[in-house]
């Protein structure tokens, strides 16, 4: 965590997906985002839940989504 305020767009790209499936992605992992910047906490949060974004597979991540 970087200590600073980032966009969904900047987090999305940090992924490798496109703002639509992240925003997808959120909703199925139920974090609520309000609106502008988020913080600090709120990434951590994400990266939590999906995963740390260097070290991110997007195919890995569906394949157990897929499971549940």
């Amino acid at each position: 965590m970087n200590g600073f305020a980032t966009t969904r767009l900047q987090m999305a790209h940090g992924y490798g997906i496109s703002p639509q499936t992240f925003r997808k992605w959120l909703k199925t992992e139920k974090i609520a985002l309000g609106s502008g910047l988020i913080s600090p906490k709120k990434q951590l949060e994400i990266r939590n839940k999906l995963g740390d974004p260097k070290n991110f597979n997007a195919n890995l991540y569906i394949e157990n989504q897929m499971k549940k």
